[in-house]
């Protein structure tokens, strides 16, 4: 009612004026134009060409190799998880040559409980980790270990492996890579 009041007092010129700018400050208010939203570049922290989110561009890759519960038997000796062979048969050519490998975190229980397991990343080779396990729980479908390994060298050049003594079943491994030239 007081705008009715407001708006006839003022007259006809007065209305257009008000109506004018309601319609200005509708249209300001819907979407600035596109030159006021940061370009994808103009973000802080991004690099361009670099994956990552913003603020975090080093964010290391990874890659699950899914064994669905292998097992793996070395009564005489070792076996061995050729990792960066699995690698490139589930994930194609991904420039393993221009990666580091930060650790590997393998998802795994053995059958008595004393399995042993190294990380072999060219020459450099781990501490052993013993791996957990009983034999109650050993062919059933969980109850799976986390084991981190990190790289034990520092770099990345040659064979990338998992050595295994023991009766040993694997679910997964998660390879974690950085860029090598970040």
């Amino acid at each position: 009612m007081k705008r009715h009041l407001f708006t006839r007092s003022l007259g006809l010129l007065g209305l257009v004026a008000m109506l004018a700018i309601s319609a200005a400050a509708s249209t300001s208010s819907a979407m600035p134009p596109d030159d006021r939203w940061p370009q994808p570049d103009e973000r802080p922290g991004h690099r361009p060409g670099h994956p990552g989110r913003p603020g975090y561009p080093d964010r290391p890759e990874r890659y699950v190799l899914d064994l669905f519960g292998q097992e793996f038997n070395s009564q005489q000796g070792e076996d061995t998880v050729p990792l960066k062979r699995l690698l490139m048969s589930k994930y194609g050519q991904i420039g393993l040559q221009h990666k580091q490998l930060a650790r590997v975190v393998v998802f795994a229980k053995s059958k008595f409980g004393r399995g042993q397991m190294q990380l072999l990343v060219g020459d450099s080779i781990s501490y052993p980790q013993t791996i957990y396990g009983n034999p109650q729980d050993y062919h059933h479908q969980g109850g799976y270990y986390r084991y981190v390994f990190d790289n034990p060298g520092g770099y990345s050049h040659g064979v990338w492996q998992l050595k295994m003594q023991g009766n040993i079943r694997i679910d997964r491994i998660a390879v974690v890579v950085r860029d090598l030239y970040r």
